[in-house]
């Protein structure tokens, strides 16, 4: 498979438009003033040129950052990390015609779409980050984002781990962030996106997106000018957290007929992906 030859200055440019719309679709909770970072997997060298996913949120990811981004360091904040190297192929892949400029677009275009999931992951983790851990801490964590990107993530039917990481939270804030960036001219000029791009409920063995939507209702619209935090913090609809609890009880019941439902080892404070 071909890689999209992707330059600097179009990886720069396309990192500056993602974190442009993510402050713009939550403005209340990332502000201009506070920090947040998109980082590509090929800024960092533990990380370049190697992963089995597109992207992940971490608790100490701008720390583990914080070396390889210069004059971009602002202080602590929420970061997302996304894998260049795979979405370089996918954009490969998925580009219209075989030309610089489509090859381009849809590298932006899947980068954009992965990167809002992962936001759905800040959202879900907060977006204070605290002072400064130990040192070691940071070391630490930096082997076990490398090794989390590097393993292969279980099939459907073995994603228990996986399960838990995109829990009733994270697809709340997900179905949120789609209905704010459907609001944009983002999402007709080169988004190009769905709820299943955001948050495939289905690859976690999970029931389709859209009956989670339908059990989130007007929400989405109604509380689109509040704090995503705030709206988080307070009660989901009871629809929508008796399909969630129905969709674990017969994953559970299924997990009993499988011969093989041990999920992949998670660190302590593991990455979201």
């Amino acid at each position: 498979m071909n890689e999209a030859r992707i330059q600097p200055d179009d990886l720069a440019g396309v990192r500056s438009r993602i974190e442009r719309v993510c402050r713009e679709i939550l403005p209340v909770d990332l502000p201009a003033d506070r920090p947040f970072y998109v980082v590509w997997c090929g800024e960092i060298p533990a990380f370049a040129e190697t992963g089995c996913i597109f992207g992940l949120e971490a608790k100490n990811l701008d720390l583990i950052a914080r070396p390889h981004l210069g004059g971009r360091w602002t202080g602590r904040g929420p970061a997302i990390l996304l894998n260049d190297h795979l979405l370089r192929k996918a954009a490969s892949e998925a580009a219209v015609v075989d030309t610089a400029a489509a090859r381009l677009a849809a590298f932006e275009m899947i980068a954009g779409q992965v990167a809002v999931h992962e936001l759905a992951h800040v959202a879900e983790n907060g977006f204070v980050r605290p002072e400064a851990p130990l040192p070691a801490s940071v070391l630490f964590q930096t082997e076990a984002v490398r090794q989390f990107i590097a393993t292969p993530a279980p099939s459907v039917e073995t994603a228990a781990v996986d399960r838990a990481c995109h829990g009733p939270e994270w697809i709340r804030a997900g179905l949120h962030l789609f209905h704010r960036l459907s609001t944009t001219e983002h999402w007709l000029r080169w988004w190009a996106c769905t709820p299943h791009a955001v948050c495939d409920t289905a690859d976690y063995g999970l029931s389709d997106v859209s009956r989670y939507a339908a059990a989130l209702g007007d929400e989405p619209a109604r509380r689109a000018a509040e704090s995503l935090s705030a709206i988080l913090a307070s009660a989901a609809p009871a629809a929508f957290t008796e399909l969630h609890a129905r969709d674990l009880a017969a994953r559970h019941h299924d997990s009993h007929n499988l011969p093989d439902s041990q999920p992949r080892h998670m660190p302590a404070e593991a990455p979201s992906c």
